[in-house]
């Protein structure tokens, strides 16, 4: 059932791509949060678009701020509620979707016990907790790359 979903979600990413262009032009600025636990980070995949694992994290509503919108959709696509305070600023990052460049606010949350998580249904095949070192990258999209080397500058620069 699964590969039938994943086949609807490419032909429908494709379809759609050029309102989805617009949108993501239009709307505010995106936030994405690394949550780790221990060497384990938290990923989602989804049945639209390219089957690759992604960040919790989307974009903003009316006048959320950054870190809002990222509490707002680490809640929503995963039901873990964070708290402001948890939440560490990382970097600012851009990606380029088949030559139109993106940014998006990243923060970083370690976290000290590992929550159950609920997948959004309809938008998400799969929430799950990935350790790094199972992880292969033809499978992590540029998102989950970018905020992985990101967290490591942190960490080698002592702000982590």
């Amino acid at each position: 059932m699964s590969r039938l979903w994943k086949l609807i979600g490419t032909i429908l990413f494709w379809v759609t791509f050029p309102a989805l262009l617009v949108y993501l032009v239009f709307r505010g600025q995106p936030s994405r949060v690394l949550i780790s636990y221990g060497d384990d980070i938290l990923l989602v995949r989804g049945w639209y678009g390219r089957d690759k694992w992604l960040l919790p994290g989307g974009g903003s509503k009316n006048s959320e701020s950054p870190q809002q919108t990222a509490l707002r959709e680490v809640w929503e696509e995963t039901g873990i509620q964070l708290a402001a305070d948890q939440l560490e600023n990382l970097d600012e990052q851009s990606v380029n979707l088949l030559g139109i460049k993106f940014s998006f606010k990243l923060f970083y949350c370690q976290l000290t016990s590992k929550p159950a998580v609920k997948r959004q249904k309809g938008e998400w095949l799969e929430t799950r907790w990935i350790n790094t070192a199972a992880m292969l990258p033809n499978q992590l999209d540029n998102d989950v790359k970018l905020a992985l080397a990101a967290k490591a500058r942190a960490v080698k620069h002592g702000i982590l």
